[in-house]
């Protein structure tokens, strides 16, 4: 006898193992904001998590690093996510779930303090609020143009009235954000341009500092190896090991510093290697 280990339902058996193929927190992210969409009656968590230009100054933590989990609406969460999930998806297989967790939630923050400095250093937006994950589209579409930029340093080139004009891979972000502004004149400029300066950083390495060391991520991998397997069905889980040994020429047992795990600490050599809030409601990107 034959049991089958499906739900019975082959429609449901195809979803779910599609399902499967996809990063664990790419999928996670974009359930968890489409039900902090669904909890926000009238704009309550919007208001409560949405980042001030004050926030800094308050220390309020929640508005710093929690204003990229809720959005305005529908609408303004599909955009940001349709937008976000392939950013997800190049970054997580490469760095792993838990350390692509730990990088959006820094970089969050990181934009968040520019964000707040010059707000207060010009006086503006100190009750107006951002919301929605659009600066951390910004962010890692930045990044990737960073390290894109030493293998292809010109994405496209075209001729206007005769002269020919290169597309910098590392000017693209701010033409991307120029346009932006113009088709979306209500979204957050400032807040879309401290995810761009978040991504340089990111790219450069300058964030590395403000990591855990590696083996405290592979603790709590350990210590959460029940539920993480109970993933395996539903979702891909890259864990910190694994992608690890992936990544890094050597032995596996030499593996033990986070610097080589890092985002912008893999530098191309020869041959080079691969190793977008509403305020007062302005949507970061929608």
């Amino acid at each position: 006898m034959v049991i089958s280990s499906g739900t019975g339902y082959g429609y449901l058996d195809q979803a779910m193992g599609t399902l499967s193929q996809y990063p664990a927190l790419m999928v996670g992210y974009a359930v968890f904001t489409l039900f902090m969409v669904l909890i926000d009656i009238n704009q309550s968590v919007s208001y409560k998590l949405g980042l001030q230009g004050k926030s800094l100054f308050e220390f309020d933590l929640n508005r710093i690093s929690l204003y990229v989990i809720v959005h305005r609406n529908l609408f303004h969460w599909l955009i940001n996510t349709v937008t976000l999930m392939p950013l997800l998806w190049k970054f997580e297989p490469k760095f792993g779930t838990i350390l692509t967790g730990v990088t959006l939630n820094l970089l969050a923050v990181v934009a968040a303090i520019q964000y707040c400095i010059v707000c207060q250093i010009l006086g503006i937006h100190q009750e107006d609020y951002v919301i929605g994950s659009s600066g951390i589209c910004f962010l890692f579409f930045t990044y990737n143009c960073y390290m894109d930029h030493f293998t292809h340093p010109v994405i496209h080139t075209f001729r206007y009235l005769g002269r020919e004009f290169k597309v910098k891979a590392l000017h693209f972000p701010f033409i991307v954000l120029a346009i932006c502004f113009v088709l979306l004149p209500d979204s957050s400029f400032l807040g879309h341009l401290c995810g761009i300066l978040s991504g340089f950083l990111l790219g450069r390495g300058y964030l590395k500092v403000l990591y855990p060391p590696s083996k405290a991520l592979l603790f709590i991998e350990q210590k959460l190896a029940t539920p993480i397997s109970m993933l395996t069905p539903l979702v891909t889980y890259y864990k910190e090991e694994q992608v690890m040994n992936s990544r890094v020429h050597g032995p596996p047992s030499s593996v033990v510093d986070i610097e080589a795990n890092l985002p912008g600490t893999i530098r191309p050599s020869p041959p080079p290697q691969r190793t977008q809030f509403e305020l007062e409601s302005r949507v970061l990107g929608s």
